[in-house]
């Protein structure tokens, strides 16, 4: 039988094996004892031309089949924790940006990752929340918003409306109305009351003297001259016969002895005829 020759480079550190042809055991195989057949090298492992046992893939490094002759790094996206497995996509939450890794990174709050396999994550976008990092994001509701990068989303403010989902911010509630609820529209301010300014969320009664007898008046009105406004929600009558209004009155004032008005919507009085 014939026997495998042990070839020794004197002076040189490293030894390696050859068939009895002389030619050197081929990489991804060893070469042991008596055998005139090269052995494959197992998965998970490699070996070099003219070697006697094959080395196992470093960390990260994997080799599925048997006779390999080098690892291949783990790829972007995934992991590999058995040299003899091949790769395995990250989990949802997780990513690899990083060739050769044995384990994948999880997701800071306020990211996600849109599939299995991912290389970074993605910033939760403007209107959404992203609670759990495994998970899309989800639309905020009506009432709420949020801007890039939340986790959840956040109530608008008292003054402050939003009537549609996925809303990456709240508007102002305008002039001559009012908002109670951050999920509702705005209300127009009921006659006899008004808003001047915006982000309010009640009406302002009209003082006495004025008015408004419309729906989201901005402001109310001083009762006109000639005219007189008992009722804040209701238009100005005109003073009656006999009477006289001055502006911002809520009554006509009557004529004093010796003088009077024959007409309606006076502001004063003329001296009685003799």
């Amino acid at each position: 039988m014939k026997l495998l020759v042990l070839l020794f480079i004197t002076g040189c550190s490293f030894v390696h094996a050859t068939l009895p042809d002389g030619s050197d055991c081929p990489a991804g195989y060893f070469c042991l004892g008596r055998a005139i057949t090269p052995i494959p090298c197992p998965p998970g492992t490699w070996s070099n031309a003219g070697a006697f046992q094959c080395t196992a893939c470093e960390p990260g490094y994997y080799s599925t089949k048997g006779g390999s002759a080098y690892c291949t790094a783990c790829e972007q996206g995934h992991f590999c924790l058995s040299a003899n497995l091949p790769p395995q996509p990250c989990e949802l939450g997780e990513y690899n940006e990083k060739l050769a890794q044995t384990k994948c990174v999880s997701c800071a709050n306020g990211t996600y990752t849109p599939s299995q396999g991912s290389v970074k994550c993605t910033l939760c976008p403007a209107g959404s929340s992203c609670e759990d990092p495994a998970d899309l994001p989800e639309k905020c509701s009506p009432g709420n918003f949020s801007t890039v990068g939340q986790v959840s989303c956040t109530p608008c403010r008292p003054g402050y409306y939003t009537t549609k989902n996925g809303s990456a911010r709240c508007d102002a509630c305008p002039v001559g109305h009012y908002c109670v609820n951050g999920d509702e529209a705005p209300q127009p301010c009921a006659p006899g009351t008004a808003n001047a300014l915006p982000n309010q969320t009640t009406c302002v009664p009209c003082a006495s003297g004025t008015y408004s007898a419309w729906s989201g008046a901005v402001e109310c009105d001083t009762c006109p001259i000639g005219s007189y406004c008992d009722k804040v929600n209701q238009a100005p009558k005109p003073c009656k016969a006999g009477f006289y209004c001055l502006e911002g009155q809520t009554g006509g004032k009557p004529c004093p002895s010796g003088y009077q008005t024959t007409l309606t919507g006076q502001s004063y009085c003329r001296i009685c005829s003799p």
